[in-house]
């Protein structure tokens, strides 16, 4: 508690700190004893003590939370669980498998408050030619890990002073992994292949990633509900935003030729409501990216093209057509135009 008077008028005020903060309050008094007598018929004396014993409360919980022995497996299961509910299936996956790995590696402390920053770093800046995304991405891992442990309070955050060091990186290690777009002489050649599959699967995929420019996990989930005659409307599940795209003049027979085709019709696993009603064997649990090279080597073409090229394809090909580059940013979902030009880097090089 401090009094201070008024230069102006003389009047004592009287400052003092409460649990919302410091405030003043005039006493309407001239005289400094008076003044006194004031403030103690206001009680601030307790107010003030009242904040001393709700900070020490807070801190007392705060040293015994901290304090809790909660093993670093415990803290990984509680920790996926909340993660499940705020990310993607993939991100969840792929998180969980690197912060499992990390905790293997120092040991499964029975603590997790033990784990220092030199732990971090040692894992994040080791010396294996890891790319500098895939350290990036291992960081991010962390601190969604150590975020949650110190919201429970079992311990506090020790890799926000951790950066990746570039400067320890080679060139290539620094370098973004390069994708290009089809040309129209491989992705006519691709398709003519994928027409000769006994499922419609590829073609069907392969046809609404080139003409939406969709994420390949986007195209699968696609439901029979977002296509209307003019437009297709979707919320991707990497980013949890609604993109509504017109409808391309390629686009119409694909989806009637799904909807008619006899091995893509409901089984006893059907996908209520999903364009996609079956997958090809080869594509359940591993994922569509080993038998898409398959495709590609029956096709000839390179190993170097992706699934995800095809959204870089869609994106090059609207460039040419003269679409605008924030027209082409909303249509593939993007929050910023800077992710849109690197997708349009194969027509800004030489």
């Amino acid at each position: 508690m401090k009094f201070v008077q008024s230069k102006r008028s003389g009047v004592w005020f009287v400052q003092f700190l409460t649990r919302a903060g410091r405030k003043q309050m005039t006493t309407g008094e001239t005289d400094l004893a008076r003044a006194k007598l004031v403030a103690k018929g206001a009680n601030i004396a307790a107010i003030e003590m009242a904040r001393r014993i709700n900070l020490m409360a807070n801190a007392a919980s705060m040293y015994a939370l901290i304090g809790r022995a909660v093993s670093s497996e415990q803290a990984l299961n509680e920790w996926f669980i909340n993660l499940q509910a705020a990310r993607s299936a993939g991100t969840c996956f792929r998180y969980e498998v690197i912060v499992r790995a990390f905790l293997k590696k120092c040991g499964w402390p029975s603590c997790v408050g033990a784990i220092l920053p030199v732990h971090i770093d040692k894992w994040i800046n080791s010396t294996s030619d890891l790319h500098a995304i895939t350290r990036n991405v291992h960081r991010c891992a962390l601190i969604s890990f150590f975020k949650f442990c110190e919201n429970e309070g079992w311990c506090k955050n020790p890799v926000l002073n951790v950066p990746v060091k570039y400067n320890l990186l080679t060139h290539e290690q620094k370098e973004k992994k390069q994708r290009r777009p089809f040309t129209p002489e491989e992705f006519t050649k691709l398709i003519d292949v994928a027409k000769e599959e006994q499922m419609p699967y590829w073609y069907g995929a392969l046809m609404i990633a080139r003409y939406t420019g969709l994420r390949w996990r986007d195209v699968e989930e696609l439901e029979t509900a977002s296509v209307h005659k003019d437009h297709i409307v979707v919320w991707t599940r990497k980013r949890e935003k609604r993109v509504e795209l017109p409808m391309p003049p390629e686009l119409p027979p694909v989806f009637d030729l799904l909807a008619k085709h006899p091995h893509n019709q409901p089984s006893f696993a059907m996908r209520p409501g999903k364009i996609f009603q079956r997958f090809p064997a080869e594509t359940i649990g591993r994922g569509a990216s080993d038998d898409f090279h398959r495709l590609l080597n029956k096709a000839q073409l390179p190993d170097d093209l992706t699934p995800h090229c095809l959204r870089h394809t869609y994106a090059v090909e609207l460039s040419k057509s003269g679409i605008g580059l924030k027209e082409i940013a909303r249509r593939m979902g993007h929050y910023g135009e800077d992710t849109t030009l690197h997708y349009l880097r194969s027509l800004l090089l030489p």
